[in-house]
């Protein structure tokens, strides 16, 4: 018997009337088969199979709040908002007098920085979740006067 599933692994077994485990097929394809002479006519045998998907790294987020080429005061809190893609966010903003700062995984989709120096920055973020870790969102900028 051969089966095939393109949307993730497949595990089969053969079993016997009474549970034992006759032959199995356990590989990492999506194309699994077990080849199994029967010598007795008349004989019970269970076939079982699963379908596994696995898992998948996430979308970029895509990039919401504040717009692209928005402008703030210095006393102005700033809060930055994507869209959710995965279980946890990493971002990275560059510029401004102090460099880059980044704020390590969190599971919410906004991150409030607070008050920032006068300046031009660059902010991005990325998802993971447990397929993985996508890119890069698109790179925004904002500017502190």
């Amino acid at each position: 018997m051969r089966f095939t599933d393109s949307q993730g692994d497949i595990d089969l077994g053969l079993y016997n009337s009474v549970g034992t485990l006759l032959d199995s097929s356990a590989g990492t394809a999506d194309n699994e088969y077990i080849d199994y002479t029967v010598s007795n006519a008349g004989n019970t045998y269970d076939l079982w199979w699963d379908d596994i998907a696995l898992p998948v790294p996430p979308s970029a987020p895509a990039l919401i709040s504040p717009a692209s080429g928005t402008s703030f005061t210095s006393t102005q809190q700033i809060t930055l908002q994507w869209s959710a893609t995965g279980n946890d966010y990493y971002g990275e903003i560059l510029g401004g007098p102090n460099g880059t700062i980044y704020f390590d995984w969190q599971t919410g989709t906004s991150k409030n920085i607070g008050t920032q120096w006068p300046g031009t920055y660059q902010w991005h973020v990325k998802a993971r979740n447990s397929g993985g870790t996508s890119g890069w969102s698109g790179t925004w900028t904002f500017t502190v006067q």
